[in-house]
């Protein structure tokens, strides 16, 4: 078999070390040898550095004629002009297999049809939550389950200072600053602190679970930046850690939704053990209940086992390719919990506001900073205040006031 690599990064290196390293065993649980052909690298005397005489080039048009490739692993960052490359290789039935959460998350739906079209793969089971093996889960043992819901604390850097924060009572910027000492943290972290990184794997997770891509509007976002101090040292108090989740289910007509934005997880869920760096799915169902994947969710040799495994997945078995499916949103679970935070100068505004629409406070208490609202609502979509979801059974301790 002849591989190609496109980008030689973190990722790139990673996974072209993974490859030296298995490919005895690979090759012997393929029955075939496996020879990396060429890598198209951004600088070219930084690619050829450590790997020998290996061909390395900046020029696509050499890489594209260097040989008929079977599989290319891809682990660019952005959609240009890795989606360029992708659609010339798949349209020649070259199958890739990709570490690309950002091109995957705006164009995986047509790079998949095109595969599909070509008679080979698009796969991308390392875009989502690093070493966690949750897409082959999806596509392989979970391929016949309905699920109804899935969620994931899907980003390393946003957990750990979240975590950072919230334990330790530690500012946003001072964590941000450490997180990107740390390496966890990119120079720009935007996309990690915005919420964007999240949503592109939540888009992904959306359509392995439910078997079609969300619409870009229907997954809402919100990030870390109108995060303050006191709020988290309130949610501690309660018995709360504050998490960056990511969730989606289906709607009454069957189309996934879904939202990013921090939470207030309870002691009693799943997700409030998931710290620091770490990634975290939950994927809910009638057959199955709950289902936790916990794991390193970033990381080049994590996210390099990922790219492997996935290869190796796809050449040993025919590709498995899901029915759209969908178990609509439950009315049981219509009413969702949210906490509203109030500065102290606000508080009896928006205590008047949420009475005006006919909005149930179950839990209202004040404090030198402000005050916490804990409310239950169907739609939140025209209430303007920061809304924060609440995971766990903290309803069984509430104060039912008005």
């Amino acid at each position: 078999m002849n591989l190609g690599m496109i980008g030689l990064g973190t990722v790139g290196s990673s996974v072209f070390k993974r490859i030296e390293e298995s490919k005895e065993e690979m090759q012997r649980l393929l029955k075939a040898r496996l020879d990396v052909v060429c890598i198209l690298v951004k600088d070219r005397d930084k690619g050829r550095k450590g790997k020998g005489e290996l061909l390395t080039t900046t020029d696509w048009e050499l890489f594209s004629e260097a040989c008929t490739y079977d599989v290319v692993f891809e682990a660019m960052n952005g959609v240009d002009p890795a989606y360029t490359y992708t659609k010339a290789l798949l349209t020649r039935g070259t199958a890739v297999v990709t570490a690309n959460k950002k091109l995957v998350s705006e164009h995986g739906e047509e790079l998949e049809e095109l595969a599909q079209m070509h008679g080979t793969y698009y796969s991308y089971d390392a875009c989502v939550a690093g070493a966690i093996p949750i897409v082959s889960a999806l596509k392989s043992t979970l391929a016949t389950t309905d699920v109804a819901r899935i969620s994931g604390i899907l980003n390393g850097s946003t957990n750990y200072m979240l975590t950072e924060m919230t334990e330790h009572g530690r500012s946003y910027s001072e964590v941000l600053k450490e997180a990107q000492q740390l390496g966890y943290a990119e120079e720009d972290p935007t996309a990690d602190v915005s919420g964007y990184d999240a949503w592109y794997k939540i888009r992904i997770l959306s359509k392995l679970a439910f078997g079609s891509w969300p619409q870009e509007e229907a997954i809402g976002r919100t990030g870390l930046e109108s995060l303050h101090h006191w709020q988290v040292q309130i949610a501690r108090e309660h018995g709360f850690s504050m998490k960056l989740v990511a969730e989606a289910e289906c709607d009454t007509n069957g189309k996934p939704v879904g939202r990013v934005g921090v939470a207030l997880v309870h002691r009693s869920h799943p997700f409030y053990s998931v710290s620091g760096v770490t990634n975290g799915v939950l994927v809910e169902g009638e057959d199955i209940g709950e289902l936790l994947f916990t794991g390193p969710g970033a990381g080049g040799a994590a996210t390099a086992n990922s790219v492997v495994e996935d290869f190796v997945l796809h050449e040993r078995a025919s590709y498995l390719r899901r029915s759209p499916r969908a178990t609509p949103w439950s009315e049981r679970e219509a009413k969702q919990q949210y906490a509203v935070f109030s500065s102290r100068e606000d508080v009896s505004a928006v205590k008047h506001s949420l009475g005006e629409r006919g909005i149930t406070i179950h839990v209202a208490r004040s404090y030198e900073e402000g005050a916490l609202f804990v409310i239950e609502a169907e739609r939140t979509s025209h209430l303007p205040y920061p809304l924060y979801r609440i995971y766990g059974e903290f309803e069984k301790q509430m104060e039912h006031t008005h």
